[in-house]
């Protein structure tokens, strides 16, 4: 996926519809994409985890971030 449909796929809220391992192997492409999908697309990720009672793997994916040195914001803090 490109970086423009790896955001509209996080904007139109799909991630809601996909299986752990799926959302796993997404996140993984965004954080290889270059150039990376937004840090708006990456906070709604993470925000469809604590939605879905999955909130240590959205730290354990923010970590991941931190990591990969994705550039982080004060948006990303109001999860």
């Amino acid at each position: 996926m490109t970086q423009t449909q790896l955001e509209r796929f996080v904007e139109n809220r799909s991630v809601d519809r996909l299986r752990l391992p799926e959302a796993m192997t997404l996140f993984d492409a965004m954080l290889a994409s270059r150039p990376r999908p937004s840090i708006l697309a990456f906070t709604r990720f993470l925000n469809s985890f604590v939605r879905s009672n999955h909130p240590r793997l959205s730290v354990s994916l923010y970590s991941k971030m931190v990591s990969a040195k994705v550039p982080l914001d004060g948006f990303l803090y109001d999860i």
